[in-house]
């Protein structure tokens, strides 16, 4: 799952603006070796899907780890060398500690938005409809991966599944509105105990049960990159290329005829993949059509010292750009239309000096979740603000208030 390292503020996951000064509450969210002759067809995909199927958690990295609801957006979070399960709610506009304790302190294990530090190293949060799935570990203590479940506001708090210590699930995790399913990488030792062997399998954990069943060995390198139909997409590597592959839930495995080389950036959306070549051009595969098209970046960035993706929002794909100046800045790209536009607002330092490209944390039809700071928890501040302004470069934020 994602294993942000809770001991610091905001870690690598990852993945607009009117004049009104009143409280500005959004919309509900928008939705994030074979024979190539054996892939899926349009209508196979159809008669052979999972009941539903969604993603919960990102194939991408991202700045702001954390997982939506329609009502508010959960996260873990560094507090004064305590880490906590925190919840933004978008209708009050206000952070608080997930926990529905009256006049709870926060400071023990009765709370569930407390993690405690002796047992917590890494932890991740995601929604699966009604319930919250939250990963925790603590190699320093020896403790492995272990999943549990709660309702939403945290209370029922359970063991889901604990994990051995040569035991690692993997991101991105699937959910088809009962069970989820994710790749579990393994390894094993020969009797020497010097010689690791390394494998992998889709698993599917029941989340009302706590049934945890393999639904298909895989190679050591394969995981999920998406959904197609219903059924989920493999990425597997084969002599330095990425491969794709949909797997049926009856554990079939089928080849889709694309690959790239391993030396290529990527970023995924919810049925297609965008490739990064040497020449800056943007191939995009749909998963559902087997089509290829072109985004072509505007010809100035070929100058910059260096680009990569940072989201998809808006039906657009998000770069940040590292100039030759080593200043930074942020571009979104239209994935239809071809055009290019310059994110004008973006994070300041302790000075109010510009310190690089806003972040995006949730979107929803007509506004973002954003961090405005610097990334630092005590500079660091969340806050809606409408797609208009967003776009228009207008900083009409709406602040998040929180408790601490």
């Amino acid at each position: 799952m994602h294993y942000k390292k809770v001991a610091i503020g905001l870690a690598l996951c990852l993945s607009i603006w009117v004049t009104s000064c009143a409280a500005y509450i959004p919309s509900e969210p928008t939705s994030d070796s074979e024979s190539a002759s054996n892939s899926f067809s349009s209508e196979e995909t159809s008669d052979k899907s999972f009941p539903i199927l969604t993603s919960v958690t990102d194939a991408n990295l991202k700045t702001i780890v954390g997982s939506s609801s329609e009502s508010g957006f959960y996260e873990i979070k560094s507090v004064q060398a305590e880490h906590y399960i925190y919840y933004t709610d978008y209708s009050s506009q206000q952070q608080v500690i997930l926990c529905p304790i009256p006049n709870c302190q926060h400071n023990d294990s009765s709370c569930p938005g407390f993690l405690p530090s002796d047992s917590v190293d890494y932890a991740g949060i995601f929604v699966c409809g009604n319930k919250l799935v939250l990963s925790s570990s603590a190699p320093s203590h020896q403790i492995p991966v272990a999943l549990y479940s709660m309702d939403l506001d945290g209370s029922n708090k359970k063991l889901l599944h604990q994990f051995s210590a040569s035991e690692t699930p993997q991101d991105p995790v699937l959910f088809d509105g009962q069970a989820i399913y994710y790749v579990l990488s393994k390894v094993t030792y020969a009797t020497d105990g010097k010689s690791p062997t390394y494998s992998s399998s889709l698993y599917k954990l029941d989340l009302l049960s706590g049934k945890n069943d393999e639904v298909l060995l895989l190679s050591s390198q394969d995981s999920i990159i998406g959904t197609v139909g219903g059924n989920i997409v493999l990425k597997s590597i084969i002599s330095n290329q990425y491969n794709l592959y949909v797997v049926s839930p009856d554990g079939k495995k089928k080849l889709l005829d694309f690959t790239w080389s391993t030396n290529y950036p990527y970023y995924v959306t919810d049925n297609e993949i965008y490739i990064m070549s040497d020449d800056l051009d943007i191939q995009c595969y749909n998963y559902l059509d087997k089509e290829v098209s072109t985004i072509f970046l505007p010809d100035e960035l070929h100058s910059a010292k260096g680009i990569t993706f940072d989201g998809f929002w808006d039906e657009k794909l998000f770069f940040i750009v590292f100039e030759s100046d080593n200043s930074i800045k942020e571009i979104a790209v239209d994935v239809t239309s071809n055009e290019a536009k310059d994110i004008s607002l973006c994070g300041l330092d302790s000075s109010g000096q510009r310190k690089r490209p806003i972040c995006i944390a949730a979107e929803f039809a007509d506004s973002f979740l954003v961090e405005t700071g610097t990334i630092d928890d005590s500079q660091s501040q969340r806050a809606l603000i409408s797609k208009d302004d967003f776009w228009a470069g207008n900083p009409n934020y709406n602040y998040i208030k929180n408790d601490f």
